[in-house]
């Protein structure tokens, strides 16, 4: 009868045509091996990036106009000069805080080498506290990088009393920093939309804002030792750490509990030979045959 298969075919459902794939991959979706090896071609571009920029400023600094040449020679001067203007004068520990953001993002791409449910593949459940918690953080950067952008000037008289040089470079950082405060925020706010997640998505507000609280601590707790004006940055440095404090704790907790699932082993030709099975374009007959019979 066409089109109906009959109880002895059944057996052969079992040996239809498989998805393939070119390699068997480890349910962590990227093997050790492989993810090391990613991690030194990053550490290769980074050497050639930074080369690329030192050829750069040795060419800017033969050919550019002489007003620029005097503005690097006085920069140059500065840095020789010494002493460093932050944290007591000492480069070292602003190097070591650092460590807070840099260890954080060493972990979470260690944390992936345990494979499972913790392989930069893995699909991750988010729950309800972790949405709210993204869109609490979207909110905030959202709505920060607008009033950085038009009223920089005058949050810099509120926080220190002191006018603000009108110049390109202060310009500038002020274009990065509601930048990187609107991107964060608008991704932050569509991934809280999602359901679920691969697992490397939810590595970014991790260190964002393990950086974050790095910034933090040396705004307000350590900020009578480090900050320019030997004074706790006050209100930013301590209502940016009541928000940020907890969301991290959300982040981590979530990262550490949440239901995820591997990626499933796909069954390949040499799966099949294992299990007895011949490749279905070797089968004689088809399946499609005896269906139509």
């Amino acid at each position: 009868m066409s089109g109906v298969l009959v109880p002895d075919d059944e057996a052969m459902i079992d040996d239809w045509p498989q998805p393939s794939i070119k390699s068997d991959k480890a349910a962590s979706g990227l093997p050790p091996e492989v993810l090391l090896w990613h991690m030194r071609v990053i550490g290769v571009l980074a050497f050639l990036i930074a080369v690329v920029l030192g050829l750069l400023l040795a060419a800017w600094r033969r050919y550019w106009p002489m007003s620029s040449m005097v503005n690097l020679d006085a920069a140059v001067a500065v840095y020789q000069a010494g002493p460093f203007w932050l944290a007591g004068g000492s480069r070292l520990t602003i190097v070591a805080l650092l460590l807070i953001p840099w260890l954080t993002t060493v972990l979470v791409l260690c944390s992936s080498l345990a494979g499972g449910k913790f392989g930069m593949q893995s699909t991750v459940q988010l729950t309800t506290a972790l949405k709210v918690a993204l869109r609490v953080q979207a909110a905030y950067f959202i709505f920060a990088h607008l009033p950085l952008e038009l009223l920089g000037e005058e949050f810099v008289m509120f926080e220190s009393g002191i006018k603000v040089p009108r110049v390109n470079a202060i310009w500038e950082l002020t274009n990065i920093c509601s930048d990187a405060l609107f991107s964060f925020g608008v991704f932050y706010l569509l991934l809280s939309l999602q359901d679920a997640a691969p697992r490397w998505v939810l590595y970014v507000p991790i260190v964002q804002c393990a950086y974050n609280v790095k910034n933090d601590l040396v705004w307000y707790p350590l900020g009578a030792m480090i900050s320019p004006e030997s004074k706790p940055s006050f209100p930013l440095g301590l209502l940016d750490g009541l928000t940020i404090v907890p969301l991290i704790c959300v982040y981590v907790h979530h990262f550490l509990t949440a239901a995820a699932t591997a990626p499933a082993v796909k069954a390949t030709k040499h799966s099949h030979e294992q299990r007895g099975l011949t490749p279905s374009r070797e089968r004689e007959p088809g399946w499609q045959e005896l269906a139509d019979r």
